[in-house]
């Protein structure tokens, strides 16, 4: 409520009429004291006009309350009076039960004076942030107590200034949130300061309302071992953002990105140990806010059924094959006199120049005919060349004859790349191809067939199958 406007020495009454609030008064010094007041603040009408017989109760202590200028308007529903420490609510239109002291304007005055050093109020000061729902305003007001209350006003590039909200001067701290905003558009704002003198308005302020944020600066996914993905990601805080989205899609699972974890704007990592050998996965990540989402990231990982960041034994467990070449063709292996054959086999590595070698070469002998068991032979203690490219083993099999004399051939090596940035290009899962320098064999013989490849991505119990004499090999 608007506060009732006196002559500064009635503040002075103010204080003294609320010397009435202690026990040590009495109704004989109560009404003294109000006589006192009057003649010496005429201005001032200070009575009990309610009840005054309450006053010959020594122990009762009437509250004091002031007039305000809605009351004598008619317009206040509650005048506010004070007995010590305790504040109380009277209503306006009906009597109060007991006795209360009433300081109000003499009646007998034609006007209201003015208060000698009352001016219009200072700027008010506005400061602004952008926030998940709009823009939020604060302001400060080195004289609020001489300010009524405030207007907010507001205009865009497609609108005029207007006003928006009115907030007390006692509601402190000073803010105000407009979400009624539209993305990304501009808006000014001005605070101005109202008392019964005058206002002043504050400085402008100019903000662009809250959008769809911008994608994450850099996603990666990379394999950390065995059935463990790590996710690193660069936030963009240019604009508000509340939230963090990871979205996951198996292939030959889902058909598309299921949301599978949220994270706060301070989260820029995450190890997925959800996963194991053989998944094809695609990770798409977002930043989110009220007013949307963020175009995606993406990035993929084919988890390996192997350890990529130790040596695993590759071991041959036992060899199959078939006397006939094909069901076609009546081409022995060997002569049935010639007892069973021996196999020479050569593996071939490629490193991520595109670099051969060969890391096993040697002959084994069948000891049965058809199928044998190979004593757990290992054959290569594998480990990628780096942890993008993941050498593919390159197997070369012939059956060895030394009548045939000696056997040079060239093998199409091949490697497979987690990423198709790198120099040597492809795509997950498929295999970048490379020729090798001639390879010799020093005995000739059957050819088992095309070359057959093993990858971190094939099972670690996996069966190589040549298209030739059936000729099998049993890897774990």
């Amino acid at each position: 409520m608007q506060a009732l406007r006196y002559e500064v020495r009635g503040v002075k009454a103010k204080a003294a009429v609320k010397q009435l609030d202690t026990r040590k008064k009495v109704a004989s010094s109560t009404i003294s004291l109000i006589d006192e007041l009057t003649v010496e603040y005429p201005n001032l009408q200070i009575s009990v006009p309610v009840h005054a017989e309450d006053l010959e109760d020594e122990s009762y202590i009437p509250p004091v309350t002031f007039v305000t200028v809605e009351a004598y308007k008619g317009t206040a529903d509650y005048l506010v009076s004070y007995r010590g420490v305790e504040t109380i609510l009277l209503d306006a239109k009906i009597e109060p039960e007991n006795a209360i002291v009433v300081v109000g304007l003499n009646e007998r005055l034609n006007e209201l004076l003015p208060i000698d050093d009352e001016i219009a109020p200072t700027a008010p000061i506005l400061t602004g942030t952008v926030t998940e729902s709009g823009i939020r305003l604060t302001w400060s007001a080195v004289d609020s107590e001489n300010v009524n209350y405030f207007e907010i006003y507001r205009k865009s590039s497609s609108t005029n200034l207007s006003y928006i909200a009115l907030i007390s001067s006692t509601s402190k701290p000073y803010t105000y949130d407009d979400n009624n905003v539209v993305s990304n558009v501009t808006y000014t704002y001005y605070i101005k300061s109202v008392n019964n003198v005058g206002e002043t308005w504050s400085n402008p302020l100019t903000l662009n309302a809250p959008q769809k944020p911008n994608p994450v600066k850099s996603f990666e996914a990379i394999l950390q071992g065995q059935n463990e993905v790590e996710l690193r990601w660069n936030n963009d805080n240019s604009q508000y953002v509340s939230s963090t989205k990871l979205y996951r899609r198996f292939q030959g699972v889902n058909n598309d990105y299921l949301l599978y974890k949220n994270f706060t704007l301070n989260d820029s990592y995450y190890f997925d140990r959800e996963v194991k050998g053989g998944d094809k996965i695609f990770y798409r990540i977002t930043h989110n806010n009220d007013k949307g989402e963020s175009d995606g990231r993406y990035d993929f990982v084919y988890v390996p059924y192997r350890n990529i960041l130790e040596k695993s034994p590759i071991i041959l467990d036992k060899i199959s094959y078939s006397w006939h070449k094909n069901s076609s063709s009546n081409d022995d292996i060997e002569g049935w006199f010639q007892g069973c054959p021996e196999f020479q086999i050569k593996i071939l590595t490629v490193d991520s120049k595109g670099g051969t070698a060969v890391v096993f070469d040697e002959q084994i002998q069948a000891t049965s005919a058809g199928f044998f068991s190979c004593n757990n032979i290992k054959l290569h203690d594998w480990l990628p060349s780096n942890l993008k490219w993941y050498d593919v083993l390159t197997f070369k099999v012939i059956e060895s004859d030394p009548e045939w004399g000696t056997l040079q051939i060239k093998v199409d090596a091949k490697i497979n790349a987690k990423v198709g940035t790198d120099t040597l290009g492809g795509n997950v899962g498929l295999a970048a191809t490379y020729t090798s320098p001639v390879i010799e064999f020093g005995n000739g013989g059957d050819d088992m067939g095309i070359p057959v490849y093993y990858t971190y991505y094939d099972p670690i119990n996996y069966t190589l199958e040549f298209n030739n004499f059936d000729f099998k090999m049993y890897l774990r």
